[in-house]
């Protein structure tokens, strides 16, 4: 039995479908991005009393692992600088928390979600986020904007 050659393939102009599926994620980000601004969204917001709270919650409950400076250890993630903006950037203040809640800290008692809320509010402060009048809450829909320059 003789074999049937194989269907032609779309030519792709030199483009994987890997390619091509990773280059439409990247556009529509890129517009949900442009829309939200036009949409005149404003930035997730914490107000000043909710970061001095977060602090004193941190160093009781998370500078263990992730250091006084928010740096990290061996074991855990810095929560400050590029790679922690890169990762929460543009996202819902409220995913934030929601990862912080589920995941932090991995052993002992959970504090509450007033006191996380805080502790999100001071990660936003350390980050440079300026605070605000609107106090940060669980179910904040706003979605996190660093201010232009990294540190």
């Amino acid at each position: 039995m003789q074999r049937q050659p194989a269907p032609p393939v779309a030519k792709t102009c030199g483009v994987t479908p890997l390619k091509w599926v990773s280059n439409a994620l990247v556009s529509g980000a890129a517009f949900l991005l442009v829309a939200q601004q036009a949409s005149g969204q404003n930035p997730a917001s914490y107000t000043s009393d909710q970061a001095g709270a977060g602090e004193s919650a941190f160093r009781d409950v998370c500078a263990s692992c992730h250091m006084r400076d928010l740096t990290g250890g061996s074991d855990t993630p810095a929560l400050v600088g590029s790679n922690f903006r890169s990762m929460w950037r543009g996202r819902p203040a409220s995913e934030l928390f929601d990862y912080v809640k589920a995941a932090m800290p991995p052993a002992g008692r959970k504090p509450d979600d007033e006191t996380l809320i805080a502790v999100v509010a001071y990660i936003l402060h350390e980050n440079d986020v300026p605070s605000g009048d609107t106090p940060l809450a669980a179910t904040t829909e706003s979605n996190i904007a660093w201010p232009p320059a990294d540190r």
